[in-house]
């Protein structure tokens, strides 16, 4: 399974490592319009990881996602996410 994480602020790092913790997660992606977070959380895990360059990838390429923005935009990333894949998010 793979998981696309959007925002890759603090708390990203935490669900980054816990999702390192769970043997059906194959992959992590991650998207922020920061392109310079995403890139230091790659190292953090030792699944498999790559920056997406824009939303529409990620939601294509993953099984599900997190959104880890600030709470004021968390609903319309999940609208722009379930607009290219109708996946499941947390």
């Amino acid at each position: 399974m793979i998981i696309g994480i959007v925002g890759c602020g603090g708390i990203a790092n935490a669900h980054v490592k816990a999702l390192s913790l769970i043997r059906d997660i194959s992959g992590l992606i991650l998207y922020d319009t920061n392109r310079g977070s995403a890139n230091k959380l790659v190292g953090v895990s030792k699944i498999p990881t790559v920056v997406s360059g824009n939303i529409s990838d990620l939601a294509r390429q993953s099984d599900g996602f997190i959104v880890c923005t600030p709470n004021n935009i968390h609903l319309s990333v999940i609208e722009e996410v379930l607009l290219h894949k109708f996946i499941p998010c947390v």
